[in-house]
C-alpha cells in the first residue's frame, strides 16, 4: 500500500492507499490526457462506493465540486472537495475488463484487473468476476441528449496539471488506475503516468 507524500501510478498500473476520515487524496492528472479509475472501499465487508446509488444521491451524472459520493448502502464515503479540471468525469461506464478486450481482439491490460490486484494486496476479496462500476477521473463521455440518447467516448478535455481532491467521510481504501486503454480515445490513445498526494 502506498504512504504519504507524491507517489506515482505508472501507466497500465494501480495502488492502493489508506484514508483515515478526513484525510483527502490529491490527484494529478499531469499531462492532461490520462483517465484515473478510482474505487473506494470501507471496512465493513462488501461496503464500496457505488456510481448508481451516487447518481441516484446526488441526481446528476457527474459529481462536482462539495458532492459527496455514497457507498452501496447509501452511506457517505467520499467528496470531491477540489477539482481544477473541466468537470469532466464520467459514472456511466464499467471498468475496462479482459471480455471487452477480447471483444475489441486485443489481449490487453484493463482496469478490472488493475483493481482486483490492488485490492488482493490489501487484503480486499472481491466476488469472482465482480468489480464495482468506477468514478472515472478526467473520463469525457458525451450524452446525447436529443433523442438518441446514445453515449460516446472522446478524448479527454482536461488540461495539463489538472488536478482532483477526494476527501475521505470514513476510513476506507481507495484504489486508482491509470486506465491502459489505448485502443480507443478515452486516453488520448496514449497512456501516461499520474501523481497522487495523500493529504492530512
Amino acid at each position: 500500500m502506498a504512504q504519504s507524500g507524491e507517489q506515482t501510478i505508472p501507466a497500465r498500473h494501480s495502488t492502493a492507499i489508506q484514508l483515515s476520515t478526513h484525510q483527502s487524496v490529491k490527484i494529478h492528472n499531469v499531462h492532461g490526457n490520462q483517465v484515473v479509475d478510482t474505487w473506494a472501499f470501507t471496512n465493513v465487508p462488501s461496503s464500496y462506493m457505488s456510481m448508481s446509488q451516487t447518481r441516484s444521491a446526488l441526481r446528476k451524472l457527474c459529481p462536482r465540486v462539495n458532492d459527496t459520493l455514497v457507498t452501496n448502502h447509501c452511506l457517505p464515503i467520499l467528496t470531491l472537495a477540489e477539482d481544477t479540471s473541466q468537470g469532466t468525469h464520467d459514472t456511466l461506464f464499467p471498468a475496462c475488463n479482459p471480455q471487452r478486450y477480447a471483444h475489441l481482439g486485443v489481449p490487453h491490460r484493463s482496469c478490472a484487473e488493475n483493481c482486483r490486484e490492488a485490492c488482493a494486496e490489501v487484503g480486499i476479496e472481491l466476488a469472482k468476476g465482480e468489480v464495482p462500476d468506477p468514478l472515472n477521473l478526467f473520463m469525457n463521455v458525451n450524452v446525447d441528449w436529443n433523442g438518441a440518447w446514445g453515449i460516446e467516448l472522446r478524448e479527454p478535455a482536461s488540461r495539463p496539471g489538472s488536478y482532483v481532491v477526494l476527501r475521505a467521510e470514513v476510513d476506507c481504501v481507495v484504489v486508482m488506475s491509470a486506465c491502459p486503454n489505448d485502443i480507443t480515445m478515452v486516453n488520448g490513445m496514449n497512456c501516461r503516468d499520474v501523481l497522487f498526494e495523500i493529504l492530512s
